[in-house]
């Protein structure tokens, strides 16, 4: 079936997350890298993610900020 989760591929837009099955998962994936290492016809515009932005919430979460220290040893 098409809606199994193990077939289960998640596309994310700027505006949306889509949730797609294809039938045959690793011929899609292996076709979408395919696609991707060929490149953009059109110059695509850069942008940042802004990692300090997120840095900063991992920081202020209690937790992970022990788990940070721990793994540093």
């Amino acid at each position: 079936m098409a809606s199994d989760l193990d077939h289960l591929l998640l596309v994310a837009t700027p505006e949306k997350i889509y949730a797609i099955s294809p039938e045959d998962t690793k011929g899609f994936l292996r076709q979408f890298q395919l696609m991707t290492e060929m490149g953009s016809l059109t110059d695509l515009p850069q942008f940042s993610v802004r990692p300090t932005v997120f840095m900063q919430e991992v920081w202020s979460d209690g937790r992970a900020r022990v788990l940070i220290l721990i793994g540093l040893r």
